[in-house]
């Protein structure tokens, strides 16, 4: 299937007396992009990150396997925004396969939408997105057996994050006086200071489990 990007822009918030829909790919981080477009009159779509982060800032939130209809309804009218917020799958490269779906359907109606594309590469959208995931799983499980292997994926996972946050660390060391000033640089810099926060953060919503004494059997 292929993707129909809309174009590429910054979050903004919202335009006074503009309602706005939000969707997002299963993957994308850093959730928190979302927070600028939130509003009152904000609708988000499907249980995904982004949409269960705009639901915890007061957007009202649908389960888009059932509210398809009602998703295009409400992008066609007047005063609405739909905003997309893309990652990339980190195999074919292309927005991954729901929300271009999505993308299609809303471009095949005519209906106009904003991509905001994920600042960060695939496999670290992935691997965030994943750990905190299965991190959160593992914390709402009734304590015994089915806890403990929960808690064991999370570990196991958790040096797969321990690894991409060593790498980004050597590249703020290495960069942080390489082509100060220049202005592809230095946002360069800024968003790798991004991706080691939030690979940090990861793992500090995780420590309860990672020092957490293991006996499974």
């Amino acid at each position: 299937m292929s993707a129909i990007v809309g174009f590429h822009a910054p979050t903004s918030s919202p335009s006074l007396g503009t309602r706005t829909l939000v969707l997002g790919s299963r993957t994308y981080q850093p959730v928190t992009d979302v927070d600028d477009v939130v509003s009152r009159s904000t609708v988000a779509f499907g249980a995904m990150p982004v949409a269960l982060r705009a639901e915890s800032l007061g957007a009202v939130r649908r389960p888009l396997e059932t509210t398809r209809a009602t998703l295009l309804a409400l992008a066609a009218e007047p005063d609405t925004e739909v905003v997309m917020f893309v990652a990339r799958d980190p195999t074919t490269k292309m927005p991954t396969e729901g929300i271009a779906g999505i993308q299609n359907l809303l471009a095949n109606r005519g209906i106009p939408f904003r991509v905001v594309s994920s600042p960060f590469p695939s496999r670290v959208c992935a691997l965030i997105t994943e750990f905190s995931g299965r991190t959160e799983r593992a914390k709402k499980a009734l304590p015994g057996y089915r806890q403990q292997m929960m808690t064991q994926k999370v570990l196991e996972l958790a040096a797969k994050v321990v690894d991409e946050r060593d790498s980004y660390a050597s590249k703020l060391e290495a960069g942080k006086s390489f082509m100060v000033g220049d202005p592809a640089m230095d946002a360069k810099y800024g968003n790798w200071i991004r991706i080691y926060t939030n690979l940090c953060d990861a793992l500090e919503q995780a420590k309860c489990l990672l020092h957490a004494p293991m006996v499974v059997k």
